[in-house]
Parts: C-alpha cells; sequence; structure tokens
C-alpha cells in the first residue's frame, strides 16, 4: 500500500498561531478571550506592571479614525491623537470567555446586558446578576523612560488605573496648575517633557491579591525617541466587535469559532500628531489581568478591626450599611462604574432587593 503523502506546509501557519495565541485563548486557570486581534499587535508586547519594580512610563499616541468610537459619537475627529482606548467587557458563558461589549464601547445593543437587565428586573441571584456586569478597561501604547526606544501596551482596569491617573494629572502641580496630557506624550511637546512614576501597592480581597495604583510626576530625564511614533498600535482597532449572534452562542454555551485572526484589518494611518485639544474627562489586556478588583479605599468606610483577630489575608473590614464611594447604599447599585467592582456589591444589591419587598407588602 503506498504511502500516503501529506501536506505539511501548514504546520509552521498552525505553530505560529499556537504561539500567538496560547496567552490569549488559554482556558486554565483564567477566562478564554475573544476580545484582541493579535495581528494588529504583531510583536509589540504587553508591560506586565509588577509591584517590587519601579516604572517612570510615557504615551505614545496613537492616530485615530472613523472606526474609534468617539469620532462615531463626535467626541472626536478622525486624524486626531489619543493616548489611551476606553472599552469594556464581559466574562460569559460555561469558558468563563471575555467577549468585547459593543454597548460599553460603541452604545450599540448587547444581548448580555440585556440579560443581566432581565435578571435585575426578576430579582435574580447577586451573583448571577453581577457576574454578567461590564468591566471597563484601558489600553495605552506606552515607552519606558529608561527604554525611550522600546514600545509596550500596556493594559489595566479603568477604575484602579485610569481614574487615579486622572485625579492625579487634576490635582496639578505645587501651584494647582493642572497638568496637560501632551506634557506625558512623545511627540507632543519640545524637549524632554514629564513622565509618570507608577507606585503600586498590593492588597487583597477575599484573600485574592491585586495591584492598587498611584501616581507621581517627575521629570523626564532620559531622551526622547519619537521612532516610537511610527511604531504605535491603532488600539481601536486591536479589539473584536463579535455579532450578536455569536455573543449568544458564547453566552448560552453553544460551539463558535475561535478564529481571532481572521478579521482583515485596515491599513495603519499616518502618524500625523494633532494633539493641542483637551482630553475628555470620561476617557476612555494582557489578556490575564483579573478585573474582579475591590474599589478604591477611603478610610470613612472601613470599620475598626480587632488587633487580636487571627486574620490570614488582611481584608479590611466594610461597615455593611454605607457605600464605599459615597452612592446611597441599597439604593444607587448598578448606577455608576464603581459597582462593578464593589466588594460590598451582594450587600448593596441585596438590600435593594430587601427594601422593594418591604416597600411592596405595605
Amino acid at each position: 500500500m503506498a504511502k500516503k503523502k501529506l501536506n505539511f506546509g501548514g504546520l509552521h501557519k498552525q505553530y505560529n498561531d499556537s504561539v500567538a495565541t496560547k496567552d490569549a485563548f488559554s482556558s486554565v486557570g483564567k477566562a478564554a478571550s475573544r476580545i484582541f486581534n493579535n495581528k494588529v499587535f504583531g510583536d509589540v508586547p504587553f508591560l506586565k506592571l509588577e509591584k517590587d519594580k519601579t516604572y517612570k512610563i510615557r504615551f505614545v499616541p496613537y492616530i485615530v479614525d472613523e472606526t474609534h468610537p468617539k469620532v462615531m459619537q463626535g467626541r472626536m475627529d478622525a486624524g486626531d491623537a489619543a493616548y489611551v482606548f476606553d472599552y469594556t467587557h464581559h466574562v460569559i458563558g460555561p469558558n468563563n470567555t471575555k467577549v468585547l461589549c459593543p454597548n460599553g464601547t460603541y452604545g450599540k445593543p448587547c444581548p448580555i446586558c440585556d440579560r443581566q437587565r432581565l435578571l435585575r428586573k426578576e430579582d435574580a441571584d447577586a451573583d448571577e446578576v453581577k457576574a454578567l456586569k461590564a468591566s471597563r478597561r484601558v489600553l495605552y501604547n506606552v515607552v519606558l523612560a529608561d527604554e525611550p526606544s522600546k514600545l509596550y501596551v500596556l493594559a489595566e482596569s479603568h477604575f484602579l488605573f485610569e481614574k487615579e491617573l486622572l485625579a492625579e494629572l487634576k490635582k496639578g502641580d505645587d501651584d494647582g496648575n493642572e497638568y496637560d496630557i501632551a506634557d506625558f506624550c512623545v511627540g507632543a511637546t519640545d524637549g524632554e517633557g514629564l513622565a509618570l512614576k507608577v507606585l503600586i501597592e498590593e492588597d487583597k480581597i477575599n484573600g485574592q491579591p491585586f495591584n492598587r495604583y498611584s501616581f507621581k510626576v517627575v521629570k523626564n530625564k532620559k531622551e526622547v525617541d519619537e521612532s516610537v511614533l511610527d511604531k504605535a498600535i491603532p488600539l481601536h482597532k486591536s479589539v473584536i466587535e463579535l455579532p450578536v449572534s455569536e455573543l449568544e452562542s458564547l453566552l448560552y454555551g453553544v460551539s463558535s469559532s475561535d478564529d481571532d485572526d481572521d478579521e482583515d484589518e485596515d491599513d495603519i494611518p499616518a502618524k500625523k500628531l494633532t494633539i493641542g485639544k483637551k482630553p475628555d474627562k470620561k476617557v476612555e489586556e494582557d489578556d490575564e489581568d483579573e478585573d474582579d478588583v475591590p474599589s478604591k479605599k477611603a478610610s470613612s468606610v472601613y470599620a475598626e478591626t480587632d488587633d487580636d483577630e487571627d486574620d490570614d489575608d488582611d481584608t479590611p473590614a466594610y461597615k455593611a450599611s454605607e457605600c464605599p464611594h459615597g452612592y446611597d447604599f441599597g439604593v444607587d447599585v448598578n448606577r455608576e462604574d464603581e459597582c462593578d467592582d464593589c466588594p460590598l456589591y451582594e450587600e448593596c444589591y441585596a438590600e435593594k432587593k430587601r427594601r422593594k419587598a418591604e416597600k411592596a407588602g405595605r
């Protein structure tokens, strides 16, 4: 019997694809992802911030076009430079798959958001409702001050990173003058500009560690390599908007294609910077990042703890009847962005249901 001839030409393609997607699509120990198109990132690595290291970062602007959500909404113009891409995602289905939320990202209908609203209306279990909430995320092109020629992509939680960044810039310098985001962007200013020193504090909730971030403005004393502008990733083109039918299939556990790389991408636009506009104040992964993190600490909402108690994970104790963010406990649940990651979400949601039942019984 003649030996069967095989075409081995596709082996290298399959191997390269496996290497490129092993982190993005592995479902062992973390959620699988259908969010990113790996073609867009090319060989640009993600920057993973670690608490025992020091980072001084500068942003590398990218150019937006008519497909950017804010251009679609009339909040930016095609050809403008942007320093961040703001998007939201869900983790859904039996495989805990991460998918882009079309509602939070583009303002389009989202079957997952619709399902979550229905469950909330039906007073479903708080964990079931929270599991479908969209998490807000941010992507940046960055360089480290000590490596001005090497481009990275930084993926973080909007609540823990971007929100703290905006607060630091708004606080301003010693004279109270608010910082201009352009001062921290490569190519946007003459001279060396400024850098942001990232301060990282490890915290825990329910024994699970995560990073809290704060920032310190420092002078950028190193050289500026503007050639990285030509390497900047068009971040709005790196995410994949799945069809509604596919989102529904993933939500309810129906098998679907995992071919993230099949979508064609437009050519990256020319790097012509038009910085000078003030950024929208409500601006918008490495796939391994965890999103289930608690809200920002506020001393007024932490109860006093007994030093003699045996506490293995050093988890702070919260007062059970106060909102850590200053909203009405048991009333404003699900209305604010901060609810997404709040450690009191279940208690607040349960209190809202209790009040509703009490009102109905009168």
